[in-house]
């Protein structure tokens, strides 16, 4: 275990349910297994956390750490000033989704954006951004061949040039490979997937105009005004609040599109 590893206190910061003393594979347990001491904290309490102080702790173990791509909110806010100066693992199985800021605002969780300790890249704001400007000169569906070819480009270049000397990756061969007694021992076993078929279905005339009228009520005619009351409200309202509502705003419009289209 890495915790073992490192001197100092350690604060594992996840989600409720790995959380759960009652679950064999819960943080709380995994850390009891090895004999190693940690405190722990949900991701929905990070302001109580900040207003017990975080000063003591050298070690943040931050999982489901995906969560963390997008800068602009204050959930985001908070943990920085979390991380702020402590040794930082994140664990996720998704850091990166096709967008290259993806990645970057995860690793600014512990390296400086224009002064970072990555070899050969001391300014992680101008390499991401290069990136990014590749893809917005295409158009996703127009230039569809060449879009998918820059992002696969993109990947290659984050994984040679940030994620190799940041990452430790484990893919569920590399588990089976050299974790096969650890597994067996746990009765642990990887399902058998089979690989995906595309299963193609079609509108009549009459589910199209359905569909494509609901698509339009949820992408222009709702204000999703009860997702958003402080929006209305006369008084002062702070920018983080302000930004938490409109994030909630556009959060309601894709579930609703996703549950839309299953």
């Amino acid at each position: 275990l890495l915790a073992q590893q490192l001197d100092g206190r350690h604060l594992v910061i996840a989600p409720p349910m790995l959380l759960d003393k009652d679950s064999p594979s819960s943080w709380p347990n995994i850390f009891s297994g090895f004999k190693e001491q940690a405190d722990f904290e949900s991701l929905g309490k990070l302001d109580k956390l900040l207003k017990r102080g975080v000063d003591k702790y050298k070690n943040v173990f931050i999982d489901e750490a995906h969560r963390f791509r997008n800068e602009s909110n204050t959930t985001y806010e908070m943990l920085a000033r979390i991380c702020r100066g402590k040794r930082v693992i994140l664990v996720t199985a998704t850091p990166y989704n096709n967008y290259p800021k993806d990645i970057l605002g995860q690793v600014k969780l512990f390296q400086k954006s224009k002064k970072s300790t990555i070899p050969n890249l001391p300014n992680l704001e101008r390499f991401f951004s290069r990136l990014v400007k590749k893809l917005k000169k295409l158009d996703r569906k127009r230039d569809y061949s060449d879009y998918i070819r820059t992002v696969k480009e993109n990947s290659r270049e984050i994984r040679e040039k940030v994620l190799k000397y940041l990452m430790v990756r484990r893919t569920r061969k590399e588990a089976i490979k050299y974790f096969t007694r650890e597994l067996e021992k746990q009765k642990l076993k990887f399902p058998e997937v089979a690989k995906p078929e595309p299963v193609f279905y079609q509108l009549n005339d009459q589910e199209d105009k359905i569909f494509t009228k609901t698509i339009k009520m949820i992408a222009l005619d709702f204000n999703y005004s009860r997702y958003t009351p402080l929006l209305y409200y006369r008084g002062e309202i702070a920018q983080p609040e302000k930004l938490a509502q409109t994030n909630m705003r556009k959060f309601m419009k894709i579930l609703l599109v996703k549950r839309l289209e299953s």
